[in-house]
């Protein structure tokens, strides 16, 4: 019964936490699981200081995501998304669309401790995408009408940053109440730290603090599971410029979603959801759909 929920808590965190990281539940040696899944994301809400505002936005988002565990307590975790975003104006029918490889992650974690799950790691962001300003019409971007258009038009599809982040991860079950709960501390090492104020390139990003927990629950024999989550990033160097405020990232994201089990491991999962506050991302609503398989 225990190793049932834990193993839920597993697919859970996997559909609706961060990416590339199925928490602090390390799975055994040889044992984890695979999934391909989809989001689709739209907000009419201008990210304050960090999206150009008269647009609405849209994104559908396309990953495969796998988590394996190793000897010696280790988990090995790969996402690899794919997206396509798109600016729709709204004074007029112009539309600009940029779509390519997503933020890449990858992530090794050790378990601390058999007593609970407790997990030291290391999370590695690399853009497979470039800077709109590079791209062409080849590329995928692409708009309608005018030929010539600012770069900060085009959606973006990350910071385009290489991100290299040791963190700390620690989680807990509240068996027999089928109710989950998990934090994560990180110090996210920036290689991108110039002053760009357009959308694709690296905005004022600096080294600092990477804050995330989640709260969740099952219900109807853990067919359904409801999720809240927030995050923050929060930057701790100084500023080169005093005529630049320093960025952080904040935003809270809740989830209703139902799994639906096979005899065989494999699970569709589809859920509904949305970011109701941000600080400098985008508030809207989600929708998302998933096929998972345990080995």
């Amino acid at each position: 019964m225990r190793r049932s929920l834990i193993l839920s808590v597993l697919l859970a965190v996997t559909f609706v936490a961060s990416p590339a990281s199925a928490g602090p539940w390390v799975p055994d040696p040889g044992h984890g699981f695979l999934q391909l899944g989809t989001t689709w994301f739209r907000s009419a809400d201008p990210a304050r200081g960090a999206a150009t505002t008269g647009f609405d936005y849209r994104k559908t988002t396309l990953s495969a995501y796998g988590e394996v565990g190793l000897p010696g307590g280790l988990a090995l975790t790969l996402e690899v998304p794919w997206a396509a975003a798109r600016n729709d104006a709204r004074d007029g029918g112009e539309q600009y669309r940029n779509r390519s490889l997503g933020d890449i992650r990858l992530a090794l974690d050790a378990r601390i401790t058999r007593r609970l799950p407790l997990t030291f790691g290391v999370e590695v962001k690399v853009p497979g995408y470039r800077d709109p300003s590079e791209l062409s019409d080849a590329d995928g971007v692409s708009a309608e009408e005018f030929p010539l258009i600012p770069s900060a038009y085009f959606p973006a599809l990350g910071d385009n940053a290489i991100d290299v982040m040791p963190r700390v991860q620690l989680g807990h079950s509240f068996h027999p109440i089928p109710v989950w709960a998990q934090v994560a501390v990180g110090y996210r090492v920036r290689t991108c730290q110039r002053h760009d104020f357009g959308l694709g390139g690296c905005r004022d990003l600096r080294d600092g603090l990477s804050v995330s927990g989640s709260v969740g629950a099952f219900y109807f024999r853990r067919i359904l599971f409801a999720e809240f989550y927030a995050s923050a990033e929060i930057p701790l160097q100084a500023e080169s410029s005093r005529t630049i405020p320093t960025q952080r990232f904040i935003y809270t994201q809740g989830k209703l979603s139902a799994a639906i089990p096979s005899a065989q491991s494999w699970t569709v999962t589809l859920g509904v959801g949305g970011i109701p506050s941000a600080r400098n991302a985008q508030r809207g609503l989600d929708l998302t759909g998933a096929v998972s398989v345990r080995f």
